[in-house]
C-alpha cells in the first residue's frame, strides 16, 4: 500500500529458523531417510522444469518469483517416500514453490535477505541478525510490525497451477506414456 511496508519481528524470526532447517539437514532427517525409507521412489517420466533455480522471470505471471524455501517440499517428498514403501500405489506428485516479486528490484532485495540469511547456519549470526534484524534489512523487519494502516492495505494471492492428464489412468500416475495434456490455474485472493 500506500503506508510501505513492514513485516513483523516474528515472522523474521521464523523465516531465520526455518532457514536454519532448509540448510541444516539434521541427524534425525538422516537416520529417518536410512533406516525408515530403504526404498526410493520411482523418478518422474514428465518431471516439472526449474525446479533447482533460485529466482526466474514467469512467463504465465508476467513476473520475477523467487524459490520458496519453506518445509513444504520438503513435507511432501517425505509423504511420498512413505508412499513408496509402505503403500501400493506408486503415483507422485512434482511441487515446486515460488513466491511473485513486484520487481526485480524487490527480487534484488530479497537476495539481499537470503544472502543475511545464510548466516543463521552459524550460531553467532543468527544472534547478531535478531538483535539488529530492522538495521541489516533497512526497517523491511520490525520489532514494531506493520502499521495498522499497512495491514488494512494489505492483500494476499495465491496462485496455483497443476498439470495431468484429462483421463483416469488405472496404474500410476508415473506409467504414462504422453506428457499431461491438461492444466488448471487456481487464483485464491485474500485481505
Amino acid at each position: 500500500g500506500g503506508q510501505g511496508k513492514t513485516i513483523g519481528y516474528g515472522t523474521f524470526i521464523s523465516l531465520l529458523n526455518s532457514l536454519r532447517d532448509y540448510f541444516n539437514y539434521s541427524k534425525f532427517e538422516r537416520e529417518v531417510q536410512e533406516k525408515v525409507f530403504n526404498k526410493k521412489p520411482k523418478k518422474m517420466k514428465f518431471p516439472l522444469k526449474f525446479g533447482w533455480i533460485p529466482m526466474l522471470y514467469s512467463w504465465k505471471e508476467k513476473a520475477w518469483c523467487i524459490k520458496n524455501m519453506g518445509p513444504d517440499v520438503r513435507n511432501i517428498r517425505r509423504s511420498q517416500m512413505f508412499r513408496a514403501n509402505y503403500t501400493d500405489n506408486g503415483s507422485l506428485i512434482d511441487v515446486q514453490g515460488y513466491l511473485k516479486l513486484p520487481s526485480l528490484m524487490k527480487g534484488l532485495f530479497y537476495a539481499y535477505v537470503f544472502f543475511l540469511c545464510l548466516f543463521t547456519v552459524f550460531g553467532f549470526g543468527k544472534s547478531l541478525l535478531m538483535k539488529y534484524a530492522p538495521t541489516l534489512t533497512f526497517g523491511f523487519f520490525s520489532k514494531t510490525g506493520p502499521t495498522r494502516q499497512q495491514v488494512l492495505e494489505g492483500s494476499t494471492k495465491l496462485t496455483f497451477y497443476a498439470e495431468g492428464w484429462k483421463n483416469e489412468f488405472e496404474g500410476s500416475l508415473n506409467e504414462h506414456s504422453t506428457r499431461p495434456n491438461s492444466r488448471l490455474k487456481l487464483t485464491i485472493n485474500g485481505p
